[in-house]
């Protein structure tokens, strides 16, 4: 099965990338095969509202010429969509909501259609916070289960890792088990 691993963290080797790390072992060790991006180094526009993606002979295509394309062609052969951010001021980091702001030109694409065994399955999400209280993360699994519900998507599961701020402050952290346990069921 095809995974694609869409990662928000700025930092190169954080908690979130401890996590995803953990997760893309578990389906490695399945038989998976993963795609993973790191948002933050990559060349994501915004949406721009312009409906390009909306328009023939456009439809589905997004005007803008940067590396969301790669993303976009990965999506288009995976199964199952994880989204690995930390908690920024409540929400998903900025440089993943870019990438998750521009499935707009594909939505089409994205949305489950009911008999249909092909397209994206299910999506997970994979967050880590620095406060101790995983509450804090409540509007985040808000919006990740409004997005997999719109897209009519299944829910994989949610990985929450809370108590962890400074880089490498996961080590040892229960969320790194589920992480490649979840991959694993997959």
């Amino acid at each position: 099965m095809k995974i694609v691993i869409l990662s928000g963290s700025p930092r190169e080797n954080g908690n979130t990338r401890q996590l995803v790390e953990a997760f893309a072992a578990g389906a490695a060790e399945a038989g998976h095969e993963t795609a993973h991006f790191f948002t933050a180094a990559m060349n994501i526009g915004p949406c721009l509202a312009c409906y390009h993606c909306r328009h023939e002979p456009h439809i589905g295509q997004c005007s803008q010429e940067d590396d969301m394309w790669q993303i976009y062609a990965a999506l288009a052969q995976a199964r199952v969509v994880v989204l690995a951010t930390p908690l920024y001021y409540f929400g998903f980091s900025a440089q993943i909501k870019l990438a998750i702001d521009r499935f707009f030109a594909v939505n089409d694409s994205l949305k489950r259609k009911p008999q249909s065994q092909e397209g994206i399955t299910r999506m997970a999400l994979l967050a880590v916070c620095g406060d101790e209280d995983e509450a804090a993360m409540s509007g985040l699994v808000e919006n990740y289960r409004n997005i997999y519900t719109y897209l009519g998507i299944e829910n994989a599961g949610e990985i929450l890792a809370a108590g962890v701020y400074d880089e490498g402050d996961i080590r040892g952290h229960a969320a790194l088990n589920k992480a490649r346990q979840l991959a694993a069921s997959l």
